[in-house]
């Protein structure tokens, strides 16, 4: 899977995952230039990716369930959800 860099931002490379079945995962695959250029900005993009990720399982999962989802203003890459059930 290829996430390409005019979807990433300050990256100068496109970012890839790849299957490692052995783990049971994917594997984040970062140019050595990105990870290196600008403090790392390619592991800033995966846990980028990684938030978002993990924002919508919480959202289908909890929907699922019967909850309503809403947003709670947050700071610093922090992500706070409030789930209601009615």
């Amino acid at each position: 899977m290829v996430v390409r860099r005019r979807n990433i931002g300050m990256l100068a490379n496109d970012l890839g995952f790849k299957w490692n079945a052995a783990a049971g995962r994917y594997d984040a695959i970062i140019s050595e230039y990105d990870n290196q250029n600008s403090e790392g900005h390619g592991l800033h993009v995966l846990n980028r990716v990684r938030r978002e990720y993990a924002v919508k399982q919480v959202y289908a999962l909890a929907e699922a369930q019967g909850y309503n989802v809403e947003p709670v203003a947050a700071e610093g890459g922090v992500v706070r959800l409030k789930l209601v059930r009615w």
